[in-house]
């Protein structure tokens, strides 16, 4: 196994360990901000997006603004990071985020035994730092091999009742140096799904059920529900956006027999057999699915408009001083990101009809 290999499994070992916790859970609160702080795990999704996708899709109806500090192979000492924890402190300064989410250890531990003294005051500074800026600071421990769970350990005393640190430790694998790790993209979906889940996020299961009438649905809201021999009207609203790969579930009792229509918004979705509707039939094509697919383009938008604000090209302080009228556009740009992602987040009432297919 090579080193970059090494690390890899390393990355997805602690987000995978994470999805099994009992330990503290993301509250999201209206006009939440969101700040991530941490490594590649955080710095790989400013262009992919999965797993902001899941924290701006919990509990939708509660605006919130948030902000990708990831920065890969950092350690708690923010060494891999432009000025350091003074630059990083200044982030949130700048920022004023109400909660931080943390991921560090995996390149620390690089260091062996002999580090473990140093990463334990450099998180006891960070968290001493970060908790003068935040009500809300919550922390993903690395799953760890056995010769490093003295880093694991550390981060579950000092991060107290913060830390989501349910699992074993990982079978024994040699802990490779600090390299900047690029998640590929179903690596970070998995990251994602799994660090959702260790947050207490719940992934959605969209389903609905229409029968002699009444509809009904789990996690979603099914409404004016009109049932003739020649048509099945109902309205469906999800609770919370599905992944851009979901499929929903829809159950419609009563049909007659032969093939049927299904259509969303107005758009034919599926042809399917009455019997194969009574049973249940998965849903491949969903509006849903699209816009969850355009809300994560937003916040790619959005995050690749930060980043370049956060880090630019040329941070000479002549060409700083020129260009910094320019860069104040920036702050415009991001807050239009974020009030298109402020709608997108919201899911909506999607109009279904079936009718019967003529031959």
């Amino acid at each position: 196994m090579t080193d970059r290999a090494r690390v890899l499994a390393l990355v997805l070992l602690s987000v995978a360990g994470a999805a099994a916790g009992e330990a503290a859970r993301l509250d999201i609160a209206a006009d939440e901000r969101i700040a991530l702080i941490g490594d590649s795990l955080f710095e790989v999704d400013r262009s992919l997006g999965h797993l902001e996708l899941r924290l701006q899709r919990a509990a939708p109806e509660r605006a919130r603004t948030l902000r990708n500090l990831g920065c890969s192979g950092d350690q708690v000492d923010s060494r891999a990071r432009l000025n350091g924890m003074r630059g990083l402190i200044a982030n949130l300064e700048e920022f004023k985020p109400t909660t931080v989410i943390i991921h560090y250890g995996a390149n620390d531990a690089a260091a062996g035994a002999a580090g473990v003294d140093t990463f334990t005051a450099g998180l006891t500074t960070l968290l001493g730092e970060v908790r003068k800026h935040a009500k809300q600071v919550l922390v993903l421990v690395p799953r760890l091999p056995p010769e490093a769970t003295a880093y694991g350990d550390t981060l579950r005393r000092v991060a107290g009742a913060g830390a989501i640190t349910p699992w074993a430790t990982a079978p024994a694998a040699p802990v490779a140096g600090a390299l900047p790790v690029l998640l590929d993209e179903s690596a970070a979906i998995a990251a994602a799904m799994a660090v959702e889940r260790a947050l207490g996020l719940s992934a959605p299961a969209w389903s609905v059920r229409v029968e002699g009438g009444a509809g009904r649905g789990e996690d979603a809201i099914v409404a004016e529900v009109a049932v003739t021999p020649a048509a099945v009207r109902f309205t469906a609203t999800a609770t919370v956006l599905p992944d851009e790969a979901a499929t929903g579930t829809l159950t419609v009792i009563g049909l007659a027999a032969g093939r049927w229509s299904v259509r969303i918004d107005g758009a034919e979705a599926v042809v399917a057999d009455a019997a194969d509707l009574a049973k249940g039939l998965r849903l491949v094509i969903s509006p849903d699915r699209a816009q969850a697919g355009e809300l994560r383009r937003a916040i790619v938008a959005k995050n690749q408009l930060f980043s370049r604000q956060w880090h630019p090209q040329n941070t000479h302080v002549a060409s700083v001083k020129y260009i910094k009228a320019d860069f104040a556009n920036y702050d415009s740009l991001i807050t239009a990101q974020d009030h298109r992602i402020d709608g997108l987040r919201l899911p909506i009432a999607r109009r279904f009809e079936l009718t019967p297919v003529r031959n």
